[in-house]
């Protein structure tokens, strides 16, 4: 995404430093989202991750100018491409990735009803002992990102009904 050839504050304090490369990041970001509201459409594997770390970042930045970049990153997100089958190994992959939930709580979008009812098919496949099978290469990682959204949505007031169970389940 990002290129430092734009980017030298070295000779700012440190706080106007980190404004100029938030604006940075956010520039880039905005020259880099897809028409769809996506960004690297290359797979959509590597493009769920790079929307899903784009809107955390502008959502951090908070700025009303980013709005509509996120309105239109969150859609992507919430619609994904309706090129995918069900019942195919990307839908798993894709659809029921756990930074996929995360971001979508972060940004206050996780009530819809078809991302409870995807959420639902991701807590089916989180094992006893709190691993999230089949859908990430680590379960591990799959596990702490799923922990993240659900802190996320306990701290909202917004925890699906399931979700206070599955917390416990997962933090050991």
């Amino acid at each position: 995404f990002l290129s430092n050839q734009h980017y030298s504050g070295k000779q700012l304090p440190g706080p106007a430093q980190n404004a100029r490369l938030a604006l940075h990041i956010a520039l880039s970001l905005r020259a880099a989202q897809q028409r769809e509201g996506n960004w690297e459409p290359a797979n959509q594997g590597r493009s769920l991750r790079y929307t899903c770390h784009a809107l955390e970042a502008l959502h951090l930045l908070g700025l009303p100018a980013f709005d509509n970049l996120l309105d239109l990153g969150q859609n992507w997100l919430m619609n994904l491409s309706e090129d995918i089958h069900e019942e195919s190994e990307e839908w798993v992959s894709v659809r029921l990735h756990p930074s996929r939930f995360k971001t979508l709580a972060r940004l206050a979008r996780f009530g819809e009803r078809q991302v409870l009812a995807e959420f639902d098919e991701l807590r089916s496949r989180i094992s006893a002992q709190g691993l999230l099978n089949n859908v990430i290469h680590d379960p591990l990682l799959g596990s702490i990102i799923v922990c993240d959204c659900l802190l996320d949505l306990q701290e909202q007031d917004a925890m699906p009904p399931s979700g206070a169970e599955l917390l416990e389940r997962i933090l050991p």
